[in-house]
C-alpha cells in the first residue's frame, strides 16, 4: 500500500518536486571533500559527522530532511562507517510528541534533529552538515563523475526521474539522459535521480543506492591531489550549511590520500527484522523498535 506524504505547510515556500531529489547523496559529497578532512586534530578517536539532505527550496529556510547520514571516521585507521535513517521512521521528536523523524529538523533544525537521534539510539554527534540539491549535482560535475553498477530495470527508472526533472526546472534534456546499463560513470543529474529510485523496490532499496553513490565518490575523491580538494572545499564550503571550519579542513585533506586507503562500511536505521508499516493519522510510518535498533546501531559503530 502506498505511504502517504505527512503534510505541512511553510509561509512563503512554493512546492519545488525538483528540489525534493535532495538525498542522502546530496550529504555524501560534503563527506568527501569537508567532512573527511576534518578530523586531523582528534586523530587517535572517531568523529562523528551527520549529513542532512534538505528538501527546502530556500537556503534560509529548514525543510523536512530528505536524507540523513551519520559519517563515523576513525583518521588514524581511515575507517569509515556510514549509516542512514530512514526518513519515515516513528520515533519521539522532544517537544512535538512522535513522529516521523524527518520532521525534526524542519521543527528545530540541526539542533533537534541532533537531539531526536541521541535520544532515539545513543548516537553522539560532533558536527553536522546540511546540504541541498544544486550544490550536490555541481560537485559531482566538479569531480567528473561518479561510476557504479547500473542495472537495466535502474536506467529506465533514472532516465525517467531525469527526464520528469528536466521538465520541472526547465532544462533541456537532450543528452543528459542514461544510454547504457552495466558498470557506468553517472554526471550530477543522473547520481541524483539514480539515488531517488523508489518504485522498484522501497525507501530501503533507495538508501542502499544513495549509499553506492556515496562510496563512488569517496573513491574518486581519494584519487584527486591535495590542492584540488582544498579548491573544492573552497568553492562549495558557502553552499552548505555546517559548523566545520576551513581550518579543520585545511588540517586535514591529508587524510583523503592516505597510502592505505579507506575502509567503508555501511549500515541503515532500521536493521532487517525491527520495524513495521503502520498508519498512524492517515500517514504511513516505520514504527520500530528503538531498543533493537540502539543495540544494533552500537555494535556496528564499535566493531574493530
Amino acid at each position: 500500500m502506498k505511504r502517504m506524504q505527512q503534510p505541512y505547510s511553510h509561509t512563503n515556500r512554493k512546492p519545488c518536486p525538483g528540489r525534493r531529489i535532495v538525498s542522502a547523496i546530496l550529504c555524501m559529497i560534503l563527506l568527501l571533500t569537508l567532512a573527511l578532512p576534518a578530523m586531523a586534530a582528534e586523530e587517535a578517536n572517531t568523529f562523528n559527522l551527520l549529513l542532512i539532505g534538505e528538501d527546502a527550496s530556500a537556503k534560509a529556510e529548514n525543510g523536512r530532511s530528505d536524507a540523513m547520514l551519520l559519517a563515523q571516521i576513525t583518521p588514524a585507521t581511515g575507517d569509515v562507517k556510514l549509516v542512514s535513517f530512514l526518513r519515515d521512521l516513528y520515533v519521539p521528536v522532544p517537544g512535538h510528541g512522535k513522529t516521523r523523524l524527518n520532521a525534526a529538523y524542519f521543527y528545530g533544525g540541526e539542533e533537534l534533529l541532533k537531539e531526536t537521534l541521541t535520544e532515539c539510539f545513543g548516537v553522539r554527534i560532533d558536527r553536522t552538515m546540511a546540504v541541498d540539491f544544486a550544490t550536490m549535482a555541481g560537485l559531482i560535475d566538479q569531480i567528473g563523475g561518479v561510476e557504479l553498477e547500473v542495472t537495466a530495470q535502474e536506467k529506465t527508472e533514472l532516465n525517467s526521474i531525469l527526464a520528469t526533472y528536466c521538465r520541472d526546472e526547465g532544462i533541456p534534456v537532450d543528452g543528459r539522459l542514461l544510454e547504457n546499463s552495466g558498470l557506468v560513470k553517472l554526471d550530477g543529474l543522473q547520481a541524483l535521480s539514480f539515488s531517488r529510485i523508489r518504485s522498484l523496490d522501497s525507501d530501503f532499496g533507495r538508501v542502499g543506492r544513495q549509499q553506492m553513490v556515496l562510496v563512488g565518490l569517496l573513491k574518486r575523491l581519494t584519487t584527486l591531489d591535495g590542492l584540488t580538494l582544498m579548491g573544492l572545499a573552497i568553492g562549495n564550503l558557502q553552499n552548505v550549511k555546517t559548523d566545520l571550519s576551513l581550518g579543520d579542513l585545511i588540517g586535514l585533506l591529508p587524510l583523503l590520500s592516505r597510502d592505505g586507503g579507506l575502509r567503508l562500511r555501511s549500515a541503515r536505521v532500521p536493521f532487517d527484522d525491527t520495524c513495521r508499516d503502520v498508519q498512524v493519522n492517515g500517514m504511513w510510518v516505520l514504527d520500530c523498535d528503538l531498543a533493537a535498533n540502539t543495540g544494533r546501531l552500537q555494535a556496528f559503530l564499535t566493531e574493530p
